[in-house]
């Protein structure tokens, strides 16, 4: 029996969509197998003048990220041709703490822990119970938004083509993936008080792009391009928030008697 034009219209449209694997499902349980590293690297200057005081930073207790990485399809575009057909799909990743091999919390404490004993004219501590308030300079340091995003598009392109009764279809398909530029938004509420009187009370906004590493792209799956432009988006994020912070506290404490 010889197909119309419309069957055979029919047939490819329905292959396009039999034939896309990617669900939001799929690649978000795919990618939360998957676990990334943060990472700090210390590019100031050494402080080398003599350490004035001590300060000691109250627990993080709240990294105000949710714990699950989450995929949500953004768009289809299918554009049925017949012979040559095109399908695009677009899904936003959102990075979770389960997807990273450390918490942002104890990051974000080991980070200002760091930097702040690299270049201020304090030492940092992390405080420990035996530690009071009275005559002591006391850190508290609450993280108000910590948000990570990112985006993977695929384009799928598929070739069909039947024999001359149009009784047998013929079908090829090629795919191929882009990893959307990362971008995260990082809020930290800083208070440093002595002796239970505050100080000085701010709060730090910064935000990050970052883009994917095509050589990365070339040799690892999308999931793992996409969660690692994430957490190298976080990573820089915080150290562009934190170097702020120690700078403010630096200063602060350069006039404290």
């Amino acid at each position: 029996m010889r197909k119309t034009a419309s069957q055979i219209l029919g047939f490819t449209i329905l292959l396009l969509f039999l034939s896309s694997c990617n669900s939001s499902k799929s690649l978000q349980k795919e990618i939360r197998t998957i676990r990334s590293d943060l990472f700090y690297e210390l590019t100031t200057p050494v402080y080398s003048d003599s350490i004035k005081h001590d300060i000691y930073l109250n627990f993080i207790d709240y990294s105000n990220l949710d714990y699950e990485t989450t995929v949500k399809r953004k768009s289809t575009v299918v554009v049925p041709l017949i012979l040559v057909n095109y399908l695009g799909e677009s899904f936003n990743v959102k990075l979770g703490e389960g997807s990273l091999s450390l918490n942002f919390r104890e990051f974000l404490t080991k980070a200002l822990i760091t930097e702040c004993n690299n270049s201020t004219c304090f030492n940092l501590f992390e405080r420990a119970d035996s530690v009071s308030e009275k005559d002591n300079y006391i850190l508290d340091v609450k993280v108000a938004r910590c948000e990570t995003s990112s985006g993977i598009k695929f384009n799928d392109t598929s070739i069909l083509w039947f024999d001359e009764n149009l009784e047998f279809g013929h079908y090829l398909e090629f795919t191929n993936y882009k990893v959307r530029p990362a971008n995260t938004m990082l809020d930290l509420d800083v208070t440093l008080s002595f002796d239970g009187r505050v100080i000085n009370h701010k709060v730090y906004t910064t935000t990050y792009r970052q883009v994917s590493s095509r050589n990365d792209s070339d040799v690892a799956p999308h999931t793992e391009v996409c969660l690692n432009t994430m957490a190298q988006c976080l990573s820089f994020a915080t150290k562009n928030i934190v170097e702020d912070v120690s700078k403010d506290l630096h200063l602060i404490m350069l006039n404290e008697k």
